[in-house]
């Protein structure tokens, strides 16, 4: 009885989608803040997604969403600074509950389309929470 050398499918199985092995993979060295992140990208683009690495057009979009998040912090700021009367009368017309006013924040919160560890949908999400906020008092 043989003991040792090659057996066909042993060891551990391929990680990635496309089934590489470790003689198909290259060991890089990269900052440790960003290895997740990369290894997070490689296992996407092996599992044939097509990532936009066009990093620029993203800068620009990036900037574009901060303007927008806020241009809207400052509107809610001055909606509830100015108009503390019609938020009350909007509450009485919305008769929502905390729950559906929550549901109706994250179905806003998605057409964002950023990933939630972002600023800017950290800043959104918290500009929501104090619209909540104040309808549930008023």
């Amino acid at each position: 009885m043989p003991r040792g050398g090659f057996r066909e499918n042993a060891g551990r199985k391929s990680e990635w989608a496309s089934g590489r092995t470790f003689v198909e993979t290259k060991p890089i060295r990269v900052p440790r803040e960003h290895s997740d992140l990369l290894l997070l990208i490689a296992h996407r683009l092996d599992a044939g997604e097509i990532l936009d690495l066009d990093t620029e057009s993203l800068q620009d979009e990036n900037q574009q969403l901060k303007e927008q998040v806020s241009r809207l912090e400052d509107e809610l700021d001055q909606a509830t600074k100015t108009k503390p009367v019609q938020l009350s009368l909007l509450s009485d017309q919305l008769s929502l509950s905390k729950s559906d006013l929550e549901k109706l924040r994250d179905k806003s919160l998605v057409l964002l389309e950023v990933g939630q560890q972002s600023a800017i949908y950290g800043k959104a999400k918290k500009a929501f929470n104090h619209f909540i906020k104040i309808l549930l008092e008023n």
